[in-house]
């Protein structure tokens, strides 16, 4: 049995991530921003819930030192989830409503994806360091890497990529400094998961089949997201199998650079 912690747990790939974890009987402690809405993390058997906003620097020296109590002192794992995704998903970057608009969306993404995993990450090394595994995984994403997007021709979602690109890029420097140590650090991109909605419900198809038929220029047997439990076990299955020899690398849930 190891000790995973994953941040955003709460709901999409977080959340599905924690259920199978503790599934298979690992010791899992997700964190959410508000606990009490995270009612459905609370109720998975196996999982402990704890208060973290990742961009608070005492909410996340707070919630190391819950874990510490709740897991004696050790993480095996950490799996750096929590992220933001907002309107800046639907603009190119010379589109916004307003510069004020520009402006927000720039320093929210880069708050969360950038400052908050690096508060976090930083909070709960000592603990990693501690552990059988001593792993840090980040939740990135293809859409931070330009020669993908070139190859779609995709010019939206640009502040999210970049925050994701400079959130990998932040990955490689913890590996650096963290190699003679045995630590590993890893940039991991899910690909395309269904994270809202029910997940027995049917997603639309034809709202979809625009990002559909552009992802198909590069992988033409893509008809939709992967539902919750196959992007979940995706992801899982590269993590489990980390080495040292990886630590550093961003690659998607195939174990390569094939992001969908």
């Amino acid at each position: 049995m190891l000790t995973y912690v994953i941040t955003g747990a709460n709901r999409g790939l977080g959340f599905g991530m924690a259920r199978q974890l503790a599934e298979e009987g690992n010791k899992v402690i997700g964190t959410a921003r508000n606990v009490e809405a995270a009612t459905a993390l609370a109720a998975l058997p196996g999982v402990e819930v704890v208060q973290l906003d990742t961009t608070d620097p005492a909410s996340c020296k707070k919630a190391a030192a819950r874990v510490a109590a709740l897991a004696g002192g050790t993480v095996d794992v950490l799996i750096a989830n929590a992220g933001y995704n907002g309107t800046g998903a639907f603009y190119e970057l010379d589109a916004f409503p307003s510069d004020e608009v520009l402006v927000s969306e720039i320093e929210n993404t880069y708050r969360n994806n950038v400052m908050g995993n690096i508060l976090s990450i930083n909070a709960f090394l000592p603990l990693v360091k501690l552990g059988t595994k001593k792993t840090v995984v980040a939740i990135s994403s293809g859409m931070g890497d330009l020669e993908f997007q070139e190859e779609l021709g995709y010019s939206g979602n640009a502040v999210y990529g970049a925050s994701k690109a400079a959130l990998s890029f932040l990955i490689g420097k913890y590996a650096i400094r963290y190699r003679k140590e045995g630590m590993i650090f890893f940039a991991l991109c899910p690909g395309w998961v269904r994270t809202s909605g029910a997940e027995d419900e049917p997603y639309s198809t034809e709202a979809l089949r625009p990002f559909i038929q552009m992802l198909q220029k590069v992988e033409p047997s893509c008809e939709g997201p992967k539902s919750l439990r196959a992007g979940a076990a995706a992801c899982l299955d590269v993590i489990r199998g980390l080495t040292a020899e990886q630590s550093g690398r961003f690659l998607s849930y195939h174990g390569d650079k094939h992001w969908i």
